[in-house]
């Protein structure tokens, strides 16, 4: 019965609440932090990616999506706090509390992403290839200004 080995599951964190074992990251506490890849080179794990981050879509929640394939302080952090603190937990969980209706209530709260905007830049690409020989991450810098001001880290 896998439906009732993830209910039980202690990884999801259902408040939002400032609980000391949880996950500090500095400056994600009002945002949703997905950890994915874009790389097709192993196809079940890109399309367990693909597949959560569509569920996130679909409640058109703002979520800090982090590609570990494209940079590799990603991946660091990543293997830095996967076991030092509550995450909502991998695919698995997040499809099994979407289809319970658990998901929408934790994601209420959450900013809300305008359905109408699309980068003009990279077109909601986010990683674009640059003549730098590395790689450029657009960030959404919502708080500042809300229709969304865009800048670039190169990494590489």
């Amino acid at each position: 019965m896998a439906g009732a080995r993830l209910k039980n599951t202690k990884s999801i964190d259902r408040s939002r609440g400032g609980d000391s074992s949880s996950i500090g990251l500095p400056g994600t506490e009002d945002r949703i932090v997905v950890y994915l890849t874009s790389l097709r080179g192993i196809p079940l794990t890109y399309e367990d990616c693909h597949g959560a981050r569509m569920i996130f879509r679909g409640f058109r929640v703002w979520v800090d999506e982090r590609d570990i394939s494209m940079d590799m302080a990603y991946k660091k952090e990543l293997q830095s706090i996967v076991g030092g603190g509550k995450h909502m937990g991998g695919v698995d969980v997040i499809r099994y509390i979407y289809m319970t209706g658990e998901l929408a209530m934790i994601l209420k709260g959450y900013p809300k992403m305008d359905p109408r905007f699309v980068c003009d830049y990279c077109g909601d690409v986010r990683f674009m290839p640059c003549n730098c020989s590395g790689v450029r991450r657009c960030l959404m810098k919502m708080k500042q200004n809300p229709r969304g001001v865009w800048s670039a880290m190169r990494t590489g």
